[in-house]
């Protein structure tokens, strides 16, 4: 799979992709962009969330062909219409995910934090199953679509969100309740092609509840990893980029050597793939670094 080669050149055609609509794009939305779908195509990460910016169908299908155009054959566009959710996953690092790490998540719902759960539950694994087929179908943009039971699968995107971005320690939402566990769900939840005449209506339709789930004196550990490269051309010297970050509550069983146990794993398998990145990023540095914070109340 070819890799971009050349930083200018890179960033200028993420910067068109994302420039057919009117509505201008920020310099750092289109560069940090640039630089996560390397990470992506090299396996430095198994897929990310574009969470920086709102995209339309029209950018997303433009950026599907800057990966066409690009040969990018491994890059795929998957969006999750009932969150309204982006991701840019690398196809064959998610199936092998799911073959190798389908049972090593741990799931928790704050407000029971001692209380993790260590099987995937039913209707999470429902929109896994959608996000595999959409890794299966071999397509550059899919979209995964719910007929029904919409408040559902908004909470039940949160769980599966986590478990694809490879946070060892995910979120679970019971703010619906049973909903966790509901199997008809199975039939709603469907993978379409991102051209199929019914994406432009599921994609328009974005009536999230913004509402937060309220505690009291919630303790959390905050986990952060940035990676840090040397001057290139368009970025400053020693310029820091995240990568990726995650909270736990702090009161979960074994919730330090949960983080731990993932920054041995990810720091050794961005050792391993480093040497892939191209010239311009051949010199970056990972860093990780938790920290405890509070709060009384989670936005989800």
């Amino acid at each position: 799979m070819p890799i971009p080669s050349s930083w200018p050149t890179w960033v200028k055609d993420v910067r068109a992709a994302l420039a057919c609509e009117r509505q201008p794009v920020p310099h750092y939305v289109y560069k940090r962009l640039a630089i996560d779908l390397i990470l992506v195509t090299t396996k430095c990460r198994s897929a990310m969330l574009i969470d920086t910016c709102t995209l339309s169908l029209r950018q997303i299908q433009a950026l599907a062909a800057l990966f066409e155009q690009h040969d990018l054959d491994n890059l795929s566009l998957i969006l999750y219409a009932p969150a309204h959710q982006v991701f840019v996953v690398n196809r064959q690092s998610v199936i092998e995910s799911f073959e190798k790490d389908q049972n090593r998540r741990v799931f928790v719902d704050p407000r029971y934090a001692h209380q993790p759960v260590y099987d995937t539950p039913a209707g999470v694994q429902t929109i896994l199953s959608r996000i595999q087929e959409a890794c299966v179908a071999n397509e550059h943009a899919s979209i995964i679509v719910s007929r029904n039971s919409m408040a559902d699968a908004r909470y039940l995107g949160i769980s599966a969100c986590g478990w694809l971005l490879g946070y060892p320690v995910v979120y679970l939402c019971s703010t619906v309740g049973d909903a966790l566990d509901i199997s008809h769900m199975d039939a709603s939840i469907q993978c379409l092609p991102v051209a199929h005449e019914e994406a432009e209506a599921q994609w328009s339709m974005n009536e999230w509840d913004t509402s937060a789930a309220k505690f009291t004196d919630l303790s959390l550990l905050l986990v952060e990893a940035t990676m840090q490269y040397a001057p290139v051309p368009q970025m400053s010297a020693h310029e820091y980029h995240p990568v990726m970050a995650y909270t736990l509550p702090v009161n979960m069983p074994h919730a330090q050597e949960l983080v731990d146990a993932w920054k041995h794993q990810i720091l050794s398998h961005w050792q391993a793939r480093r040497v892939h990145l191209p010239e311009f990023l051949r010199h970056v540095t990972f860093h990780i670094q938790s920290v405890q914070i509070y709060m009384d109340r989670i936005a989800l």
